[in-house]
């Protein structure tokens, strides 16, 4: 809304300075500006306002001579609630967003807490529902990681033994058999049980993380410097628009594309333009001086990545 409203401003402040008698060149462009500010305004928030700028439109005046042209484009313009409309559009737009995040938030905390109680219910429930299913489960894994581990190759067999983890997983499984059996005689209460339960899972998360976390930093320290070192993509030129402008410069044009976050220039025939925005899709600037004809149009990045729009623009 912001881009919208210094472009709507601009465009209406040029208009305004035209003199109608010397048949100003820019007419062409500042009616195409003008109707493509007025395109997303014409419909407001509120189904019970009518905004000034629906009526704004320069189709039925472009066939005319210039001078008529120009002196009903002063017309069209010269209603003032057309500056003020925006800004009651930003207020409005504001006010809306304020209560939208308002109530967001509530559902946000609502959801959160349901979520929650209803994970400790089911929780609650399934542990103690099934707790014999859980201890015959690992008491069958506690077996059948020995068996497992003689399928490895030799090397690895050496690494796991070495490191003690078939120890500490078979330990681990006789820990929790042993616990959930006084839980589901009940000689353990709930809260013992699942403080207890829960001690257990940190030791062998640490275990495993803390191994995790070497071997990824070992592996980042080798890949590290071929990240960095990877280079951005080139960005992309879909359209110049308009494509044609005074010689005289100072025609309001549009890029768009792709990866132009980080351009540094824009050049018309080697001539550099003015860059007055910018997005990862699009530039807006304003051409330069320059000679009559058919001229290049090329756009390049802060890393040296340039794009060309071969007789992408017109000086007439």
């Amino acid at each position: 809304m912001n881009l919208t409203k210094d472009r709507a401003n601009k465009a209406l402040q040029e208009i305004t300075a035209l003199d109608c008698n010397a048949s100003p060149p820019n007419l062409p462009s500042l009616m195409d500006e003008l109707d493509r500010v007025a395109r997303p305004l014409a419909n407001p928030l509120d189904d019970d306002t009518i905004s000034p700028w629906a009526n704004v439109s320069t189709r039925d005046i472009r066939t005319l001579a210039p001078k008529d042209q120009c002196e009903k484009l002063k017309t069209i313009t010269a209603d003032t609630d057309l500056a003020t409309f925006i800004d009651k559009q930003q207020s409005q737009l504001a006010e809306l967003k304020n209560v939208t995040d308002q109530l967001l938030e509530a559902l946000q905390k609502r959801r959160a807490a349901l979520v929650t109680h209803n994970q400790v219910a089911e929780t609650k429930q399934d542990i103690f529902q099934y707790l014999w299913v859980i201890i015959g489960v690992i008491g069958l894994l506690s077996i059948g990681t020995i068996f497992v581990i003689k399928t490895f190759s030799p090397e690895l067999q050496q690494q796991w033994v070495a490191s003690g983890q078939v120890i500490q997983f078979v330990t681990v499984m006789i820990l929790l058999s042993v616990i959930m059996a006084l839980g589901l005689a009940s000689i353990l209460k709930e809260n013992t049980l699942g403080t207890l339960l829960g001690g257990i899972a940190g030791y062998v998360l640490s275990q495993g993380v803390g191994r995790a976390a070497a071997q990824a930093v070992k592996e980042g320290i080798l890949k590290g410097g071929q990240l960095q070192a990877a280079a951005s993509s080139p960005p992309t030129l879909a359209a110049v628009t308009p494509h044609t402008g005074p010689a005289a410069g100072g025609t309001a044009v549009i890029i768009t594309g792709t990866g132009f976050d980080s351009v540094t220039s824009v050049t018309f025939d080697a001539a550099p333009a003015t860059i007055t925005h910018q997005t990862s899709t699009a530039v807006e600037i304003t051409t330069p001086a320059g000679h009559a004809g058919v001229v290049d149009v090329v756009v390049t990045t802060r890393d040296g990545h340039s794009v060309t729009s071969t007789g992408g623009f017109t000086f007439t």
